[in-house]
């Protein structure tokens, strides 16, 4: 069964900024970490790396699914990794 929720972002870089204009019901953590409850799944921005480290335990004891586009974010706990290639994800999201 899978938890009922919304998207999350943490951070800020174009991915993220992307999800909270495309989702109007997306989350951003930043000004509301007392939501982390509603969350499904978190886009860590890249940019914000340290703070995948600091609450990693927190994210997987609320059984969210961590996402994210930096080097090693799986080996420091992050649940996918993902690789973006174009520069243009604005026009191309459309």
């Amino acid at each position: 069964m899978s938890k009922a929720g919304q998207v999350c972002t943490y951070g800020n870089d174009e991915i993220s900024n992307l999800i909270l204009m495309q989702d109007g019901k997306a989350i951003n953590l930043d000004n509301a970490q007392d939501k982390i409850a509603k969350c499904k799944a978190i886009y860590i921005a890249k940019g914000s790396e340290k703070i995948l480290k600091l609450e990693i335990n927190n994210f997987t004891k609320n059984k969210i699914m961590t996402i994210g586009v930096f080097e090693g974010f799986v080996n420091n706990g992050g649940m996918v990794q993902m690789q973006v290639g174009r520069r243009d994800l604005y026009r191309d999201w459309e």
